[in-house]
């Protein structure tokens, strides 16, 4: 978790130096007076320059182009990770890939179909970003992993991750039973539930230090399935538009050489890996 430290500040209080405590008298200078009245008869302070003070008005009181160091204080403080406990790799949000094989032995990777136009406004910054790498985009068609922001009340990573996985399947992952066409039978699992599933079965970790991202790799064990009635194609949570779908490694490579592929999933280190797996 992200730790606060109380910095001291670099202005030091003017009481530590005073000026006024000692008249100018006091030091000799060498040039010699030129009258012999002192110059003390006649101190400055009877005009006091604190009529006009300038450090008793703050900088924020003149507009200027720069916002006020205290803008980011105002803004709620968000929760954070640590990658490998590394202060220069805070974690703000994480997501997985799960994966299975298929009747044929090929590698299928669970991942959402997002139509770019229904994402959160936020996050429609991803289409511009993606479009500056070639502005090729065919369609509106973007295919991302499933995941999301930490939450201030996660209790770790996984758990972010576990329920990022609930929310945007609309919990539709379940555990397979000989009655899994009857949903009366379906036991569906709950964020705890998967938050196990994830810890026990992740094979792979990515982190993406321009995103603050974390990729989890994780095989889905064959006693869960996943219910894409009830996952349907609108996210309850979020309402946003999109379809989950299995692909095949090769699918999803595919993807990424068409520029559809979620910017946060971009990074060199994830594409290589793909690419030696298939």
């Amino acid at each position: 978790m992200e730790k606060h430290i109380d910095e001291p500040s670099n202005n030091k209080p003017s009481s530590d130096k005073p000026s006024s405590d000692k008249p100018s008298s006091d030091k000799p200078s060498n040039n010699k007076p030129s009258s012999d009245k002192p110059s003390s008869d006649k101190p400055s302070s009877d005009k006091p320059s604190s009529d006009k003070p300038s450090s008793d008005k703050p900088s924020s009181d003149k507009p200027s182009n720069n916002k006020p160091s205290s803008y980011r204080s105002n803004r709620p403080v968000r929760k954070v990770f640590l990658y490998n406990g590394d202060i220069k790799q805070p974690i703000t949000a994480a997501g997985l890939f799960l994966t299975k094989l298929d009747n044929n032995g090929k590698l299928n990777i669970l991942v959402q179909d997002v139509d770019i136009n229904n994402i959160h406004p936020i996050n429609r910054m991803n289409r511009r970003r993606i479009t500056d790498l070639g502005g090729r985009f065919a369609s509106t068609e973007l295919i991302t992993d499933l995941g999301g922001k930490v939450d201030s009340t996660d209790t770790s990573i996984i758990f972010t991750v576990a329920r990022e996985l609930y929310e945007e399947s609309n919990g539709a992952l379940y555990y397979s039973t000989e009655n899994d066409n009857k949903n009366d039978n379906k036991q569906y699992l709950s964020i705890e539930n998967l938050e196990k599933i994830i810890y026990n079965n992740e094979y792979k970790q990515f982190y993406t230090r321009a995103s603050k991202y974390l990729l989890y790799f994780v095989k889905l064990p064959t006693s869960i399935n996943i219910d894409f009635e009830k996952s349907g194609d609108f996210e309850a949570c979020d309402k946003i538009k999109r379809n989950l779908q299995w692909i095949t490694l090769a699918d999803l490579l595919n993807k990424y050489s068409q520029h559809k592929v979620h910017i946060r999933l971009c990074d060199k280190p994830i594409i290589a890996y793909l690419r030696s797996i298939v």
